[in-house]
């Protein structure tokens, strides 16, 4: 459902100098388009209260992207996970790596290739028994 939003047209009319400017502006505050530059600087000037600096603005875009890339590993750990649910044999030898300290994660590691490799070789088995 979306709303439709009556819009208005807008155009002026700038000399070829002040338009340089503004582009260099815009570059230089990391917007992407003049347009969108002009309607920050204009919205910008008429609201009260907080205002975002450039430096800020920059801080803030950079941000909002390494959370996407959170959120995506988020959802990448969610799937393997789900996984895990699904296969105990790989559940249990996670569970146990999990409970170890560092240093007997790092002692059993070989130990937990050992025991994936089990796994996936039951699947093999099974896959090939399935047909």
């Amino acid at each position: 459902m979306s709303e439709d939003i009556e819009k208005k047209r807008l155009s002026i009319h700038v000399s070829l100098r002040q338009h340089q400017m503004w582009r260099e502006a815009a570059t230089r505050e990391g917007f992407v388009t003049l347009t969108k530059y002009i309607r920050h600087v204009v919205t910008d000037s008429t609201r009260t209260g907080l205002r975002v600096r450039p430096g800020d603005r920059r801080a803030l875009a950079n941000t909002r992207t390494h959370l996407k890339i959170v959120g995506r590993n988020l959802n990448m750990i969610a799937m393997q996970l789900s996984t895990l649910a699904r296969h105990p044999l790989l559940a249990t030898a996670w569970q146990e790596r999990m409970n170890m300290s560092a240093d007997g994660l790092i002692e059993n590691c070989e130990e937990a290739t050992a025991n994936l490799e089990a796994v996936l070789k039951e699947l093999e088995q099974t896959m090939k028994r399935i047909g």
